[in-house]
């Protein structure tokens, strides 16, 4: 489950190689980022791949990435990160992850996994009595993101939030849209079946020692661009352990960032799309997608 909640991290807000295609060749001689230019007759887009959690030492970013940005007349990300989209989201979040009393979480899971859960939460010096609310999948998500913070890595470093800052800033004038909403998002996850979750958490439990070094894994696949690797660090695992997960976190959802992107490939002007790197590799991508569509998505 380390493996999954890393696989959120990298999808979305909070947690097969890739074909033998054009824009998935990195060379020794000039190491590729984790970002792709698509070009049409009238408009040019990079797509950046996101991680939302990091620590400093990812800053500064590779030029070519920065100068992309800077070239760029609008930012597109996964999902608004405004002040007022995100407290709708939190508020969104917290109807959707909670239990409705009497309900209760040790109503759900077997005395196993509630000990193991017990035992986490005094790992991690967390209030046991305000977990009895949450549903399984906000826990495995609170759990992993506690993990991440311990080890040093911030929600407010992640690389969508950095442009984001960037792009609101007063000295930058760039349009600032999103390809999905945030309710969209926590939808989900609150729709995944009971059984999913409780096994979702059950891995967490299981696995949450490992996310250190999976996740050092994670950032040095992104740095130097390395799709395969990072596919089969986090995205191939979900294929064959959660297909119904994966499914909803990922392929339905790369069908509508494609056309978003293409939408934004139809117009006019320069646009630095930002959405997690999990969407951008495996089968189904949404790099795939453009390429199948007539676009010729190119690493840089």
């Amino acid at each position: 489950m380390a493996r999954l909640i890393a696989f959120l991290l990298l999808l979305s807000l909070l947690p097969a190689s890739m074909p033998q295609q054009a824009f998935a060749k990195p060379t020794a001689s000039a190491p590729k980022t984790f970002m792709w230019k698509v070009r049409s007759k009238t408009a040019t887009v990079y797509v950046l791949g996101s991680i939302h959690v990091a620590t400093p030492d990812v800053f500064p970013l590779d030029p070519r990435i920065e100068r992309a940005f800077a070239a760029s007349d609008t930012l597109i990300l996964e999902a608004p990160l405004d002040a007022e989209s995100m407290q709708r989201g939190a508020q969104s979040l917290q109807r959707s992850a909670t239990y409705t009393p009497p309900d209760r979480l040790d109503k759900h899971l077997d005395p196993e996994t509630m000990k193991k859960l017990e035992q986490a939460l005094g790992q991690l010096s967390l209030p046991a009595p305000m977990f009895q609310m949450l549903r399984p999948w906000m826990i495995s998500m609170t759990l992993s993101l506690t993990q991440l913070a311990k080890l040093g890595y911030r929600t407010d470093l992640g690389i969508d939030m950095h442009f984001h800052k960037r792009a609101s800033s007063a000295g930058e004038k760039k349009q600032i849209g999103a390809l999905e909403t945030i309710e969209e998002q926590v939808a989900v996850m609150r729709d995944m079946p009971e059984a999913t979750q409780v096994k979702m958490l059950q891995q967490t439990l299981d696995e949450l020692h490992l996310t250190e070094s999976l996740m050092t894994k994670t950032f040095a696949a992104w740095k130097r661009g390395d799709t395969r690797e990072l596919d089969a660090l986090l995205v191939e695992p979900s294929r064959r352990s959660y297909p119904v997960v994966h499914r909803r976190l990922l392929l339905d959802r790369n069908v509508r960032m494609a056309n978003g992107i293409k939408k934004r490939l139809e117009g006019k002007g320069t646009v630095f799309v930002v959405v997690g790197s999990a969407h951008l590799v495996g089968k189904g991508s949404v790099l795939s997608l453009l390429d199948k569509r007539g676009f010729s998505p190119v690493q840089q």
